[in-house]
């Protein structure tokens, strides 16, 4: 008899204490735990947003270069680094083309209609240039001009630590021989 009293006085239960040393860890976990899955999802919408700034680069730069590859290099734009590029594409009509680096955007317009933006309204240029270049080969040579284009593009998102930015440069020269 005497030992079912003694189990019966024991207390199986768990201290105040314990538990809150239990909850305490289980939070700090957590927390721990939480942090590593915010800085995962930040990392991941960075390379989503640079992915995208790519991407329009590349459209951007290819519908340029496709352009001036079948154009030649207008004559008023002076040699050097420039914010506007001139070309005549006798493919079109009107035959002039006009691109311009303004803010944040490159706009194409051809002859006098309205300018249309190259770049989409999810990413920002942030820097663009054009360097012209009239090249002589050898002496006698037809000079064919050259243009480098320098851009540098931004995806926009509201978080500045989810910003990148994607710097590119291509020198396309022109196959219209005169």
């Amino acid at each position: 008899m005497a030992r079912y009293n003694e189990n019966k006085n024991k207390n199986y239960g768990l201290t105040l204490i314990e538990i809150v040393v239990a909850v305490t860890i289980f939070a700090v976990a957590t927390s721990i735990m939480m942090q590593i899955f915010l800085r995962g999802m930040t990392g991941t919408n960075r390379l989503f947003g640079r992915q995208n700034a790519l991407d329009s680069a590349r459209y951007i730069l290819e519908t340029m270069s496709k352009e001036i590859r079948m154009s030649d290099v207008d004559v008023t734009t002076p040699d050097g680094v420039n914010t506007t590029l001139n070309i005549i594409n006798l493919k079109l009509s009107p035959t002039d083309v006009h691109y311009v680096f303004s803010g944040t955007s490159i706009t194409r317009r051809v002859g006098g209609a309205a300018a249309s933006t190259l770049n989409p309204a999810e990413v920002e240029i942030t820097y663009a240039r054009f360097i012209i270049a009239r090249y002589v080969g050898f002496p006698g040579a037809t000079p064919q001009p050259r243009v480098t284009i320098i851009m540098s593009i931004r995806n926009k998102t509201q978080k500045a630590t989810e910003q990148t930015t994607v710097n590119l440069q291509t020198t396309v020269s022109s196959r219209q021989y005169k």
